[in-house]
């Protein structure tokens, strides 16, 4: 058999225009690519789902007081043998800052005046623990005890 190619015609069109422009009467208006999000307020998202300026001061407090709390054991001038240089002790002071922060996010949405309370208590926090592990530091590496100074000089006299 022979083979028999087909072609296939397509129909014809027609150019493309647009439809009309007119806003009705009520309602939202055509051009508004928000949708219904825009009857909630000036943003496209609730007030109640955008979050506050002060939730974002309370994050910004528990990444420096992790930080301060998770840096401090590795700064410490230990030789203990092992992979981690953190105690049990350190673990529960991390799952209580995490615990701590995530109520005070938690209460924070309740309103402004939570929120500003909370962000507050945040910063009383971060303030309470970095002076907690500056003094734990200046203890282990002896900063003002003279030892790092007294060590020094009796290694160079040998």
């Amino acid at each position: 058999m022979a083979s028999q190619t087909r072609t296939r015609t397509l129909p014809a069109t027609r150019p493309y225009t647009p439809a009309p422009t007119a806003a009705p009467a009520s309602g939202p208006s055509v051009r508004d690519a928000r949708g219904p999000r825009a009857r909630w307020g000036s943003g496209s998202t609730p007030q109640f789902l955008s979050g506050s300026k002060y939730q974002s001061i309370i994050l910004a407090e528990f990444i420096g007081t992790l930080l301060l709390t998770v840096l401090t054991p590795i700064a410490k001038d230990d030789a203990k043998e092992g992979l981690s240089p953190y105690a049990g002790a350190d673990m529960v002071k991390l799952a209580s800052i995490v615990l701590l922060f995530f109520l005070l996010a938690a209460v924070s949405a309740a309103g402004p005046s939570a929120a500003r309370l909370c962000a507050w208590l945040g910063g009383l926090v971060l303030i309470t623990d970095g002076l907690y592990e500056a003094s734990n530091l200046s203890k282990d590496l002896a900063l003002f005890t003279g030892k790092v100074a007294q060590a020094a000089n009796a290694g160079e006299s040998q």
